[in-house]
């Protein structure tokens, strides 16, 4: 019965702060301008995503050019950065041409913070 109580009150807890949380403290995402699409990180990071897409779906993809895109810092004391990426990519050298849009999340400059592709898919 104790053991109910405590997680009565547990539960009750939580509810309250993340009721008096105000409305919209997550992060936003904010566009990469057209002149940065080019730049090392962006492009490093559309080549991950299509190396990932490509080890996992043994879909032979080159990256063509990163089209546009935007990105989504951590909130709230969190870390990381949220890549949103609509790119051409092309089977193979000179092979059929594709629009994807995919995430990728990781830590810019890190080498102890693991990258992941969140989502890769064709638009």
């Amino acid at each position: 019965m104790r053991s109910l109580h405590a997680m009565v009150v547990v539960v009750l807890l939580v509810v309250t702060v993340a009721a008096t949380l105000p409305a919209g403290t997550g992060a936003v995402w904010v566009p990469i301008p057209a002149g940065d699409l080019n730049s090392q990180l962006v492009q490093q990071v559309a080549r991950f995503a299509v190396l990932l897409h490509d080890l996992s779906r043994h879909a032979n993809l080159v990256l063509v050019k990163v089209e546009r895109g935007a990105i989504e810092r951590s909130g709230a004391g969190g870390v990381g950065t949220t890549y949103r990426l609509e790119l051409t990519a092309e089977t193979s050298p000179g092979g059929s041409r594709w629009l994807y849009r995919c995430e990728v999340r990781g830590v810019p400059a890190s080498i102890s913070a693991t990258w992941k592709l969140l989502s890769f898919k064709a638009i």
